[in-house]
């Protein structure tokens, strides 16, 4: 049987995981409250593969956030700008 839609994804992530040795980049999940079912696996996956990322959920927005709330990810981005600088 071909693996299911979770399946895939998990083992997406899982490859993912296995290269990444040490991701020391600060990193931000974001996901829109509005977005397919499937991301909810992406984001708890990467959660367990990255537990040190800050999780962002945008009320209302989309699976393209930029294009369905491009102010909250605008927001976003500056915002992880100036914890660099």
């Amino acid at each position: 049987r071909p693996p299911s839609q979770e399946e895939g994804i998990n083992a997406g992530v899982a490859l993912f995981a296995h290269g990444r040795k040490e991701f020391r980049r600060r990193l931000t999940r974001v996901r829109g409250s509005r977005s397919p079912a499937c991301t909810r696996w992406i984001t708890a996956a990467l959660a367990e593969t990255l537990p040190r990322a800050r999780r962002v959920d945008l009320d209302g927005a989309g699976h393209m956030s930029p294009i369905t709330a491009p102010a909250a990810i605008a927001a976003l981005v500056a915002s992880a700008l100036d914890a660099v600088n």
